[in-house]
């Protein structure tokens, strides 16, 4: 018999975190279950989907008894159970010999039956583990908004239909100091730079599946700082008793500089509220299919249309300024538009033309006022809107 009395919130926080990558419809069912360990230190807790992994401790809050146990419970039934628990403090204990996980206070007590053997669970299998001698990139101290602001900003790139596997992931590029996170999709790319951030550090690239940052970057931390550690194939994000390991994927990074290389002469400053706002309002009147938008610059003027066939349409102008070059025109998705400056903080963006007929491009850029933070994105060109 294992015991060990523990925090009811620290328990819930951490099951919550392992909860975050267990599979809707895994291929296994061991792949919905958490890997309880109790350990000197507390219980320590184990998921993973064989690509990510989350390793999270609870620190010891009262008594324990025995040590080294190991059980395998359905990771969700058990988050709703400890859910159900108003104290503080619960003992939780497991039974090996009848292979039953109990949770118990002073006015409560809940069981749960674990799945098979533990020996089963397919920990060391998804090999989350690489030595000192693999690792390329080790920091600590890296603010937390820092890393989830690189995932947020490029995240509206990322198409709603994952029908291209090179397009659900992200890349990420540190570089003389400044890592950069970019993500692209077939019509659009975003990138995001922030400076000084890993100056003692070699030169990487890493590219990481979608799941575990996403939820990683929506995650309200109570820790203001991370450490990021990189190795061969791995990437290790350790925050608030808790360690998210990815594996890094095989797929090629691309250079992405080669988008952004050159910008076009032709451009103008636009404030984000105007461009956001004229997006929205002239959505209704844009097709349901491909909401397409009509952008054209001329005489410090934007004006921006679009239509539904021949049933409706839109016209929004706003004030433009600092335009330099030929007058623009080029047509591009709404939606995507809409994304971009959903991310952007700063009060207004540059925007970039690429005015060639045959394949217009639109670059968004935001500086911030901090001057560390920049934000680009690229946008390919569709077809003309059709006029009424």
């Amino acid at each position: 018999m294992f015991k060990i009395e523990v925090n009811n919130t620290d328990l819930f926080k951490q099951l919550k975190r392992c909860c975050e990558i267990i599979p809707s419809s895994g291929p296994s069912p061991i792949l919905n279950n958490v890997l309880l360990t109790f350990a000197e230190d507390g219980l320590r807790l184990i998921t993973t989907d064989l690509t990510n992994t989350i390793k999270a401790r609870v620190l010891s809050a009262g008594k324990q008894e025995g040590k080294d146990g190991v059980a395998m419970v359905d990771a969700k039934k058990l988050m709703a159970m400890v859910d159900g628990f108003s104290e503080k403090r619960i003992l939780v204990y497991f039974d090996d010999k009848k292979n039953m996980l109990y949770l118990s206070s002073n006015r409560q007590e809940m069981s749960i039956a674990t799945f098979g053997n533990a020996c089963d669970f397919p920990a060391h299998d998804a090999g989350y583990e690489f030595t000192d001698d693999e690792v390329i990139l080790s920091h600590e101290n890296v603010p937390v908004s820092t890393l989830q602001s690189a995932i947020s900003h490029v995240a509206w790139a990322l198409p709603e239909k994952k029908n291209n596997i090179e397009y659900n992931y992200f890349f990420f590029r540190v570089k003389d100091g400044i890592m950069t996170s970019y993500a692209y999709t077939d019509i659009g790319m975003a990138k995001y730079r922030v400076e000084s951030v890993f100056k003692e550090n070699p030169n990487c690239n890493f590219v990481l599946p979608t799941k575990a940052l996403l939820k990683l970057a929506k995650y309200k931390n109570d820790e203001k700082e991370l450490v990021i550690v990189v190795g061969g194939n791995l990437v290790r994000i350790e925050v608030d008793e808790a360690e998210y390991t990815i594996k890094s994927s095989a797929i090629n990074f691309p250079d992405f500089e080669i988008y952004m290389r050159g910008l076009p002469d032709n451009r103008c400053k636009v404030a984000v509220k105007l461009l956001s706002n004229a997006m929205s309002s002239l959505a209704p009147a844009a097709e349901d299919i491909v909401a397409k938008v009509n952008i054209d610059v001329a005489d410090d003027e934007v004006t921006c249309r679009a239509n539904h066939g021949a049933t409706s349409s839109g016209l929004v102008r706003f004030k433009a300024k600092d335009c330099f070059g030929d007058n623009l025109s080029g047509t591009f998705n709404l939606k995507q538009i809409q994304k971009a400056t959903d991310e952007v903080n700063a009060p207004e963006v540059q925007l970039y033309f690429d005015s060639e007929a045959k394949s217009p491009k639109l670059f968004i850029e935001a500086k911030y006022v901090d001057g560390l933070e920049t934000f680009l994105g690229l946008l390919m060109g569709m077809n003309p809107v059709n006029k009424l």
